[in-house]
């Protein structure tokens, strides 16, 4: 039995070995219009873990476009140009939103996107997780299929969406799910959450003592309880899983949100409003074994 495994384990191991040659062996190209901090980051990180250089372009058309065996496309101002390219390609730094937004016509199963946001569930189990149940939970959205985007919401009887149908209506709609739940949960709407909007909730919120799960860390310093997010290394992970995985299967896995987060807290906020905080790590890893349960 010992051999067996020892053989195993020299298989494997020659498996990852040759995955990741044939990885060093692409040349990949990161395609930015806007080369942001963020992409150039995001450049430094593939080429550290790739271990060869990646081209950095504004456009498909550019000088050494066509030398490119692999594409990660930056940002929204990038999609516009994934229709043109022949080779496989991922979009990061982009929304659920903006990736329904696009129309693939050809060669759909080589083009994936890594979702900026995390998953609405994610944020859910992080308010259950943190105020402990049974406690009821809402979600303030804009969306009208909230329902339809997330089955998941059925099986939950303690969460429930309040749909922000008019400017008008916020106060209205966060006035009803606060005197009914404990918690917000924030849908990643950049339109609804906006700078103008967050005041308003938050002051609300707290006027009910109740706190808010931001949509994205970008609402801890707003003054949010906690949120999770994904970082530029992560995302640089999850490009490497995806590049392994068209290694394997010869496709890529579909458009989804990246499994690879981070937990983030304000401390203060959670001082002012009595709730007592537990380690990061360990809420970490409670929602990733909660995710990895099918």
């Amino acid at each position: 039995m010992d051999a067996r495994r020892q053989y195993w384990r020299i298989g494997w191991l020659w498996l990852l070995l040759s995955l990741s040659s044939h990885l060093q062996a692409l040349q990949v190209g990161v395609l930015a219009p806007q080369a942001l901090p963020a992409v150039e980051q995001l450049v430094q990180m593939l080429e550290m873990r790739l271990g060869r250089p990646v081209v950095l372009l504004s456009s498909a058309s550019d000088e050494g476009a066509d030398r490119v065996d692999w594409w990660v496309l930056a940002g929204p101002d990038a999609l516009s140009q994934m229709a043109l390219l022949r080779q496989p390609s991922v979009a990061v730094f982009i929304s659920r939103a903006q990736w329904q937004g696009i129309e693939l016509s050809e060669n759909d199963e080589q083009r994936s996107a890594i979702f900026v946001e995390p998953p609405l569930i994610r944020q859910v189990n992080l308010a259950l997780l943190l105020l402990g149940e049974p406690r009821s939970v809402g979600i303030l959205t804009s969306n009208d299929d909230l329902l339809i985007d997330s089955p998941w919401l059925e099986n939950h009887a303690r969460i429930t969406p309040y749909v922000v149908g008019q400017p008008n209506s916020l106060h209205h709609a966060l006035t009803q799910l606060l005197r009914s739940n404990s918690a917000v949960v924030g849908d990643y709407d950049l339109s609804l959450f906006s700078a103008e909007n967050i005041k308003t909730i938050l002051i609300t919120a707290y006027r009910h003592n109740k706190p808010l799960i931001g949509p994205s860390s970008a609402y801890l310093r707003a003054g949010a309880l906690a949120s999770t997010y994904s970082d530029v290394q992560h995302v640089v992970q999850r490009l490497h899983d995806v590049m392994v995985h068209y290694q394997q299967d010869g496709q890529l896995p579909l458009a989804d949100y990246n499994p690879h987060f981070h937990v983030r807290f304000n401390e203060q906020v959670a001082r002012s409003l009595n709730i007592p905080l537990p380690d990061e790590q360990d809420v970490l890893r409670a929602l990733q074994h909660k995710e990895r349960q099918p």
